[in-house]
């Protein structure tokens, strides 16, 4: 579920990868990304509560949020295979056709479509390609120019899942 999370608030798949316990500061809930565009990610509430929920397993400084047996981090195919998981036992129509980039698609949109301004965007999302600012474009109501405080940054499924006994 924290995987999740750190999709639906903006992580790229790569960032995902490679975040070290020694990234998270769950007391604040910010996430430093290690990628060659820094940037920090601010953690919801509800996110901050599955990344706690999951730190309780493992976390020790050096380690892997998401790490194989062998203590690598997990693959990028790794990584789909949860997320296409996680959208089976939903029972999302087409589940087989969801992987990270689907979901993280997805929380792109939801910003997009509050008419956040595109450099708030990639703050807080990281850097969009071609294909993906012509969508945001079409997404966007006219004269965009929204703050991330005038929206809603918390994307739904994550505020009914946070709501719910033993999220």
């Amino acid at each position: 579920q924290a995987l999740l999370g750190g999709l639906l608030s903006g992580l790229e798949v790569e960032e995902l990868r490679k975040l070290q316990w020694a990234d998270v500061d769950l007391e604040t809930g910010a996430i430093r990304t290690g990628n060659t565009h820094q940037r920090t990610v601010t953690l919801s509430n509800e996110v901050r509560q599955l990344f706690q929920n999951h730190a309780d397993h493992k976390s020790e400084p050096g380690v892997f949020v998401w790490d194989s047996s062998n203590q690598e981090p997990y693959s990028t195919a790794a990584i789909d295979a949860l997320v296409n998981s996680a959208a089976h036992q939903a029972g999302v129509p087409a589940a087989e056709d969801i992987g990270a980039e689907t979901l993280r698609s997805t929380y792109i949109a939801f910003l997009a479509r509050q008419g956040v301004r595109r450099d708030l965007l990639e703050q807080t999302v990281g850097r969009l390609s071609q294909p993906m600012q012509d969508s945001i474009q079409m997404l966007s109501p006219p004269g965009a120019n929204e703050d991330l405080q005038t929206i809603q940054r918390v994307y739904p499924a994550l505020r009914a899942k946070a709501g719910s006994p033993g999220s």
